[in-house]
């Protein structure tokens, strides 16, 4: 579909049919397929996706948190979750359109150069890892758009094409750097999957098999991060979810995400949100009482509502719990 010549002789641009997600404690999809194309994106846990891509041998994959797919339309293909785990999806679906306004697929392929190396490598599928969580920052600013944020119609054009940007990019540097990718990527899984241990750059570089100076290195060149400050952010992350929506006391949610003491929680959760957790969880509730009902945000994680008993599904809410503070999204 976005490979299509024609898509870039005439003006075209995608339109969400559907944004989705699902908890699933063990799951097997029937196969299908659908004229939509699709990004699934593996917010926690573990599932396989199996695909049969035409003209190409069907393949299953392992998918862990921060791990994503992009499916091409009428690609068959079906998600299991084993019934002895959890695993939570995000999905976006859309199909072209007619471009209304400023925004257009040509254009877009003549302004970036990731996408443009995307639409020329024209996989009917592509899987890869979201490291430094650009993608999902990409898809939250899309979802908020869609829901009704500031911009209207505008604003949800402008927010897919940083979504197109930020898949492509994602692709093609993990296909540039593939060993750097591995290392980088099973480290920062790790990391996400066991944020509530005692961590540090020894404890990950062992559990993915290299020394600690070489993962430090590999990590921050293609984050931007050092190893302790993704765990610190993926912690205080994790922790804004817990402010807003459980019961926990300060002292108790910095012992729930692994920050034990209360100065240590303070000060991490300072250099993210620029202000103490106890002052985050007030002002959410301040906005909370001027709505009529608290406001579903989340950064890390993505909360949702669920659209309809039938469908079983739930549809995404995904509202970044720093949006308090967007700027800091870097």
């Amino acid at each position: 579909m976005l490979y299509d010549a024609e898509v870039y002789r005439r003006p075209m641009w995608p339109q969400v049919n559907a944004y989705y997600s699902k908890t699933y404690d063990g799951f097997d999809m029937p196969v299908h397929a659908h004229d939509n194309a699709e990004v699934m994106y593996v917010f926690s846990g573990k599932c396989e996706v199996w695909a049969a891509p035409e003209g190409e041998e069907p393949f299953a994959l392992e998918m862990r948190a921060g791990d994503f797919i992009f499916l091409d339309a009428h690609i068959r293909h079906r998600l299991s979750v084993d019934a002895a785990l959890r695993c939570t999806m995000l999905n976006v679906e859309f199909t072209l359109a007619p471009a209304q306004g400023m925004f257009t697929l040509s254009a877009l392929r003549a302004e970036s150069a990731d996408y443009a190396w995307f639409v020329a490598l024209g996989a009917a599928w592509c899987a890869g890892n979201d490291v430094d969580g650009s993608l999902l920052r990409a898809m939250d600013a899309l979802v908020r758009a869609l829901e009704g944020g500031e911009g209207g119609e505008a604003a949800c054009r402008a927010e897919m094409a940083l979504v197109l940007m930020r898949l492509s990019g994602v692709i093609r540097s993990g296909r540039q750097r593939p060993g750097a990718t591995g290392y980088v990527r099973r480290a920062a899984g790790y990391i996400q999957q066991n944020y509530q241990r005692a961590l540090s750059l020894e404890t990950v570089a062992a559990r993915v098999g290299i020394s600690p100076d070489h993962l430090g290195r590999l990590f921050r060149a293609e984050t931007g991060l050092t190893v302790a400050h993704y765990i610190e952010r993926v912690r205080v992350d994790h922790a804004a979810v817990l402010l807003e929506r459980s019961r926990l006391n300060v002292a108790e949610v910095g012992a729930q995400v692994g920050l034990m003491t209360r100065q240590r929680f303070d000060a991490a959760f300072r250099r993210r949100f620029g202000l103490p957790p106890g002052q985050y969880r007030q002002k959410l509730r301040a906005a909370a009482r001027g709505a009529g009902g608290m406001p579903q945000r989340s950064s890390i994680a993505f909360t949702a509502s669920r659209l309809s008993s039938r469908a079983n599904a739930v549809r995404i809410r995904l509202m970044a719990a720093h949006s308090l503070a967007r700027g800091l999204l870097h």
